[in-house]
């Protein structure tokens, strides 16, 4: 399972440590790397803690490959309301994101 802003199915781009739910054209380009896909299920944080599946989001560490917003996005009020710490991996990037 893969988290984001929208629970569903989604495209799913491996390749060593830079696997993500963004499409890595940027890595094809500059390293030449090749990327398989496969369809993964996506869900919310939000979603997962609104269903029990998660006991409560005290501490949120991502490092997603350049989706970690998007995961972020997907915890809805529960960051706000109980979220006390948030660690993530961010680089720039200046390109589009998808």
């Amino acid at each position: 399972m893969a988290i984001s802003d929208k629970a569903g199915v989604f495209p799913f781009n491996i390749h060593s440590t830079v696997s993500s739910l963004v499409d890595r054209k940027d890595r094809k380009a500059s390293f030449d790397e090749d990327f398989s896909v496969v369809d993964v299920k996506v869900e919310t944080l939000g979603n997962l803690r609104s269903q029990g599946g998660l006991p409560s989001l005290d501490v949120i560490k991502t490092d997603i490959e350049r989706h970690d917003y998007f995961a972020l996005k997907g915890a809805g009020e529960h960051i706000k309301n109980e979220t006390l710490c948030v660690v993530s991996e961010f680089e720039y990037y200046g390109g589009e994101l998808s």
